[in-house]
C-alpha cells in the first residue's frame, strides 16, 4: 500500500513538472513571437515613412529590372522585384515587408508581415523560407499587382499594431493563382 501511494507521488509530481514545461514553453514562444512582431512592424513603420529610402528602394529594384530584362529576362534571383525588405509588383505596387520562418528561428515560426503601397498592414503565416527563397522557386516572373500577391499567399488585412498578425493563415500559396501568373494568363 505504502509502494503504491509512493508510486502516485512521484507519478503525480512528474506529471505536474511536465505540464509546467509543458506551459511555460509555450510562454516563451509567445513572448518571442510578440517581440519579432513588435520589431517587425517598427522596422516596416521606419522603412515606409522614410520617403527617400523608400523611392531609394523602389528605384534600386527598377533599376536591377531594367537591367535584368536587357539581359534575356533570366532573373532566377529575385534581381528587379525582390529585395531584403521589398516586393515590387509588375505594376509599381509593393510591399515593404519583414518575414520570418522556422528554420530561422523555430519559436517564432513562420511568419510574414507587410506593409502595402496601398497603406495597408497585412500578414501570412505562408513559409517563404530563408531568403524567401520558396517566393522565388514559385515565381518565374514579378507579381502582377498587389491583388495577385494577396491571393496567392493568403494574406490577411490587420491594424498594424495589434497580435492578430500571427495567427495561422495557410502554410503554402495557391498554386492554382501562381499558374495563372506563370502561364502569362
Amino acid at each position: 500500500m505504502i509502494r503504491k501511494k509512493g508510486c502516485l507521488i512521484v507519478f503525480a509530481a512528474t506529471v505536474a513538472f511536465l505540464a509546467l514545461a509543458i506551459t511555460s514553453f509555450f510562454a516563451y514562444c509567445h513572448i518571442a513571437r510578440e517581440r519579432w512582431k513588435d520589431q517587425a512592424i517598427a522596422e516596416i513603420a521606419a522603412f515606409t515613412e522614410n520617403k527617400v529610402q523608400l523611392a531609394s528602394e523602389i528605384s534600386t529594384l527598377e533599376k536591377a529590372r531594367g537591367a535584368s530584362a536587357a539581359s534575356n529576362g533570366n532573373d532566377l534571383s529575385g534581381t528587379g522585384w525582390l529585395s531584403n525588405r521589398m516586393i515590387l509588383m509588375k505594376n509599381g505596387e509593393w510591399l515593404a515587408y519583414t518575414s520570418c520562418n522556422a528554420h530561422e528561428s523555430p519559436l517564432v515560426r513562420d511568419h510574414f508581415i507587410a506593409k502595402g503601397s496601398d497603406g495597408k498592414w497585412y500578414y501570412t503565416s505562408n513559409h517563404f523560407c530563408k531568403g524567401m527563397l520558396c517566393l522565388l522557386q514559385d515565381i518565374e516572373t514579378p507579381p502582377t499587382n498587389l491583388s495577385f500577391f494577396i491571393r496567392a499567399y493568403h494574406l490577411k488585412a490587420f491594424d498594424g499594431k495589434s497580435g492578430e498578425c500571427l495567427n495561422e493563415t495557410c502554410f503554402s500559396p495557391d498554386y492554382t493563382v501562381l499558374h495563372e501568373l506563370n502561364s502569362g494568363k
